[in-house]
């Protein structure tokens, strides 16, 4: 019988163990917030198994889990000790085909492994600590958006582990911490509750979960302004990368409060004179006075939600003001009947969009660079997306770069109140 594969090692394990070792975490006491991630992670990739997992010299020790009931395994069984080669996610969708593990302990006996997606946990330093994974003994697949979900979840995890690494002020810290792992556990209990929910989430997360946040970066730039000079060069590195994650968490918070509304469900629609809607967008969207915005031909009255025609239009204004980088930027939207569609166009003379990027746009949590190497949290245009496909209309996009961009939306004429 052919032995089961021993994972190789990463080549800079010396370093990487030692990097591991200085954030305390191996054999720590069970915590809240992990253990609410490996709930998320199960609960939205719909798996029986998630895992926590970090990866030392002779084993895979297991800092939350659900689904299992042992502590962890050796490294040489650990699908995970693969993972953490790799920056992006490893899938392995029939161990019993693969020779790293057709013979796998773990495969050809309890809990018979038969699907595993492993997130690993790379510090800011290139370190991969270990993963967040989910396993299951069925074979099947994850969408789109449930590996989007694993990926922001497992970036959430390695902030949090790299926040706590900074223990010499934890007694200040505790508080925030203690609130940010409140919140997670909220968040959790809502996502359960489903739609019926979704709005109550949104004003949590918007205005309870973003005080702590404020908390803790004020609480940073404090111990940087007053005693920069008097704390090692470590711990002022550490500092600022807590400023920067928070940065981070808060547009992380920004995408899942967009991301609830998109399974809103349409409940009120009422006749909408869409021109007077549109113009009144320009000024809450406070379009700087430097655009020019035209809006020409003839525009309906359609019965829809008045909240979904604004998180349409609103994305598509905001848009094209946030890729503009002309001297004179315009904006131009002109609406027409053709054939059985209303068609609603929204021009802009903007950075434009790469072609090899217009296939991507519309989907979850994918953004494009913005200005200066900013991102944007990638839910606008798929917010846009999936409300119009559900009244039945379509969306598309052409773009030249350094020309501009043109969204064409289409909505049936049957939305057209009598």
């Amino acid at each position: 019988m052919m032995e089961n594969l021993k994972p190789p090692k990463p080549s800079n394990e010396t370093e990487r163990l030692k990097a591991l070792r200085s954030f305390n975490i191996l054999d720590s006491d069970e915590e809240e917030f992990y253990d609410n991630i490996a709930k998320l992670a199960s609960f939205i990739c719909d798996t029986e198994i998630a895992l926590v997992t970090f990866i030392d010299d002779e084993r895979q020790w297991f800092k939350a889990k659900v689904g299992l009931d042992i502590k962890g395994t050796s490294r040489d069984e650990a699908f995970c000790a693969y993972a953490i080669h790799q920056s992006d996610i490893m899938i392995v969708s029939d161990p019993t085909t693969d020779e790293r593990f057709f013979q796998n302990p773990l495969v050809i006996s309890d809990p018979n492994i038969r699907f595993y997606a492993g997130a690993p946990l790379v510090t800011s330093d290139g370190y991969g600590l270990g993963t967040l994974c989910v396993i299951d003994s069925k074979q099947k697949e994850l969408t789109t958006d449930q590996l989007n979900a694993l990926d922001q979840l497992r970036r959430i995890a390695v902030q949090y582990l790299e926040f706590r690494k900074i223990n010499t002020f934890k007694e200040k810290m505790n508080v925030q911490v203690q609130s940010l792992k409140d919140r997670v556990s909220m968040m959790l209990k809502e996502i359960e509750l489903k739609n019926a929910e979704l709005q109550e989430l949104s004003k949590v997360l918007s205005h309870d979960l973003r005080a702590p946040l404020r908390g803790i970066s004020s609480l940073a730039e404090w111990m940087l302004e007053d005693h920069k000079d008097n704390l090692p060069d470590e711990i002022v590195e550490q500092l600022g990368l807590i400023k920067d994650r928070t940065l981070t968490l808060n547009g992380l918070l920004d995408a899942v409060i967009e991301y609830s509304k998109l399974s809103r469900v349409v409940i009120d629609n009422k006749p909408i004179d869409l021109e007077p809607l549109i113009q009144e967008l320009v000024i809450q969207c406070k379009v700087p006075v430097q655009f020019k915005v035209d809006l020409t031909g003839n525009f309906p009255t359609l019965r829809m939600d008045k909240i979904s025609l604004h998180q349409i239009f609103q994305n598509l204004i905001q848009n094209a003001v946030t890729y503009s980088d002309k001297d004179n930027p315009v904006i131009n939207i002109h609406s027409e009947l053709v054939g059985d569609f209303w068609e609603i166009k929204v021009m802009d003379n903007g950075i434009g969009i790469m072609d090899k990027n217009l296939d991507k746009i519309f989907d979850l949590f994918v953004s494009m660079p913005i200005k200066d190497g900013i991102q944007s949290s990638g839910i606008g245009l798929s917010l846009v997306k999936r409300t119009v496909t559900i009244y039945g209309g379509t969306v598309e996009v052409n773009s030249e770069i350094g020309v501009g961009s043109e969204f064409i939306i289409r909505l049936p004429k049957s939305l057209e109140a009598n």
